[in-house]
């Protein structure tokens, strides 16, 4: 299909020479005619040449046919041809008119206002919309200028009326032909970048748009051998710390042959630990504390109630603090979760906070702090494919054997990992989620988020925390110079807990690393790594360190990274299903990684609380019990009202 645009202007106005403006009655219109189409009409001034239907004597079928194409071919070409010098001559004529109409108006713009009134019946009073020539004159300051200076020169003003003639000449002489010539691209640009938006789109919510939770099985066996063989003991046995002597004095012995690396010249932990500094904590260990293991250390351990109970084939360890029954205060269940290379031992201070009576609430808490499974004393798995989603239910089906089928959560690190997986799987069991590991998995739109949010910073966090967050490209680097341990644990774990396993010198510097540099990342360049900021925390610190070597659990420990970045465990996308129950966020300065809030309720649809702090780091309830604690506290007294 075509058409053909005809622009009708009177001879006299495009007429240098004329002395009267306005035209006779019935006088002939000048035509300029433009071609919108890539193909001619039938009224198009071309020699359309036809193809020759006399029936031929000499040829067959496909001669006759193959003569008709090459006819057809030729008549196109023809038809091309002429089709671009009309063009050519299309544009020649227009902008040679334009320059006619330009000339006569600015010679006479009453006369030439009268014409286009009369002849064109031009819409000129305030109510005309078209704002043609106001976007040419905004785009050409220098046709402007001259334009003025014309009229200026003739004793002409540069008036409304004007104005709006020179925007019709320009609308339905210039910009509409330029739009015809033009349409066809623009509307195949405008459809192939509508296209791929709508693909980009399409793609950006297949990995971005919220999920139902995947199907599981809530009652797999994980011990070892088959299942068939395997009867659960439901019973719930105490538990106590207690290592003979002779093992402690092997430990001090192994201590004491140790031979360390010498440092680099001028190297705090920038290497990792450093081993001039590092040699006195080992002589600690062995010369302070282990002869205090038998009569302080291992006692302290077993202050909080300890037991142990087979869910889904292991044997999981866990403390039990029941409150003492004050009237009118309400109990509820509190399961408290750590993560690696923490274990239970992070949190006692919390433990002990938490059994203090408050008068400014009316809850207490019966709280469960269970190794993990392969931490500490809980028996590790030995199937593979236990990630993080099945560690979860574990330790859900763990509350349910207590008799608690609604409780709170609290948790950091792989505890703010499982705790979050808890509340998304099971909502129902849930009253609130507390964490002080504040991360969303990266999906598509936290990613789109993050990205905005640090070219403008000041509209997502308040200015006196942005450094929590930003600058990004920063905060990164430092996770991935930090996460070097993570990528050994994700591909090879059994290797490196090879390594550890019966090496407690080894074992203690991998550990001691984590909880300077974790903790003090402003000392990476100190010899001491900040750890002698916090001396009244080495015996917590060996405590930890203690309890992976005696339970033997470093290698099932560091097996939960290899699990939870497996195909498998990717493949459930827990991050984007969303998580209802009331959330609670504490961020502590020196953690690890943080997300703002506007990336964390893609994932957390109820936050009620979201704090920042900035003392602590990743170990919040081995460092700042107290703090981590009051937020706690608050964050209860939100969700029961």
């Amino acid at each position: 299909m075509s058409s053909t645009t005809s622009t009708t202007v009177p001879k006299q106005i495009l007429s240098e020479s004329s002395s009267n403006m306005i035209p006779a009655k019935n006088e002939p219109l000048i035509s300029v005619e433009t071609s919108h189409s890539q193909h001619l009409s039938p009224n198009a001034k071309v020699s359309h040449r036809t193809v020759d239907n006399a029936q031929p004597t000499l040829e067959n079928d496909s001669q006759r046919l193959l003569k008709q194409i090459l006819e057809e071919v030729m008549n196109i070409k023809a038809m091309l041809s002429q089709e671009t010098k009309n063009r050519q001559k299309s544009e020649a004529r227009i902008q040679n008119n334009f320059d006619l109409v330009n000339k006569s108006i600015l010679r006479n713009s009453k006369s030439s206002m009268q014409t286009l009134r009369s002849q064109f019946k031009l819409p000129i009073e305030e109510h005309d919309q078209v704002d043609a020539f106001d976007t040419f004159l905004s785009d050409n300051r220098e046709y402007r200028r001259s334009l003025k200076k014309q009229l200026s020169q003739l004793g002409g003003r540069y008036t409304t009326k004007f104005r709006k003639a020179m925007r019709f000449i320009i609308r339905d002489v210039v910009l509409r032909d330029f739009t015809g010539r033009m349409g066809l691209c623009t509307q195949i640009t405008l459809l192939a970048v509508a296209v791929a938006a709508g693909l980009i789109y399409m793609k950006f919510q297949s990995i971005s748009s919220p999920l139902p939770p995947p199907k599981f099985d809530d009652n797999a066996y994980w011990g070892p051998g088959k299942e068939a063989e395997y009867k659960e003991d439901k019973s719930v046995q105490p538990f106590k710390i207690d290592y003979p002597a002779d093992q402690i004095n092997e430990l001090s012995e192994l201590i004491k042959k140790a031979v360390l690396p010498s440092p680099l010249e001028d190297v705090g932990f920038d290497y990792g630990i450093n081993s001039k500094r590092f040699s006195k904590f080992l002589n600690y260990w062995r010369d302070d504390y282990l002869p205090r293991w038998k009569s302080e250390r291992e006692p302290f351990l077993n202050s909080l109630p300890q037991y142990t109970t087979q869910i889904q084939g292991l044997k999981i360890h866990f403390i039990h603090v029941k409150p003492s029954k004050t009237a009118n205060k309400k109990v509820v269940p509190l399961l408290l979760l750590h993560g690696w290379p923490g274990s239970v031992r992070e949190f006692y201070d919390f433990v002990e906070l938490l059994k203090t009576q408050r008068s400014d609430t009316n809850v207490e808490f019966d709280v469960v702090v269970p190794s993990l499974p392969g931490y500490g004393f809980s028996q590790g798995s030995s199937k593979t494919g236990f990630g993080v989603l099945e560690m979860s239910v574990v330790l859900r089906n763990l509350m349910i054997r207590l008799g608690y089928q609604r409780f709170y959560i609290q948790g950091g690190d792989w505890g703010s990992a499982l705790g979050s997986t808890i509340a998304t799987l099971f909502p129902q069991n849930i009253i609130g989620y507390h964490s002080n590991m504040c991360v969303a998995l990266n999906t598509g739109t936290g990613i789109l988020k993050t990205i905005i949010a640090s070219n403008f910073p000041s509209y997502f966090v308040e200015k006196e925390y942005e450094d929590f967050h930003f600058p990004f490209g920063e905060k990164f680097s430092n996770l991935i110079l930090e996460s070097g341990y993570m990528h050994i644990q994700a591909t090879k774990p059994d290797t490196i807990g090879t390594a550890l396993l019966n090496n407690p010198v080894g074992l203690a510097a991998y550990i001691l690393e984590k909880f300077a540099t974790w903790t003090f990342p402003e000392y990476r360049s100190s010899p001491d790594g900040g750890l002698d900021n916090r001396k009244d925390l080495f015996d917590a610190y060996f405590d930890n360190i203690m309890i992976y070597y005696l339970s033997k659990s470093i290698t099932t420990s560091v097996r939960l990274y290899s699990e939870a970045f497996s195909p498998k465990q990717l493949g459930h996308k827990l991050e984007r299903v969303p998580t209802s129950v009331p959330t609670g966020c504490a961020r502590f300065k020196n953690d690890l990684a943080h997300d703002i809030d506007w990336v964390l309720k893609e994932k957390y649809t109820n936050i009620v609380q979201s704090n920042y702090y900035k003392t602590g780091g990743h170990f919040a309830a081995l460092e700042v019990p107290k703090v981590l604690h009051q937020d706690f506290m608050e964050f209860v007294k939100k969700v029961e009202k």
